[in-house]
């Protein structure tokens, strides 16, 4: 098995929609980051 076959096969398992995407398209993948936006506690006090 190569490398390819075991990353296929890893993304067909854990991430079904990593790997639609990437079986549609040739192009790389680039997945949101998960950060949380961060609102001032006390806005427009001065």
């Amino acid at each position: 098995m190569t490398e390819e076959n075991f990353w296929d096969k890893f993304h067909e398992k854990h991430n079904p929609r990593y790997y639609g995407a990437k079986k549609k398209s040739k192009t790389k993948i680039k997945l949101k980051p998960k950060r949380q936006r961060r609102y001032p506690l006390f806005k427009g006090q001065s």
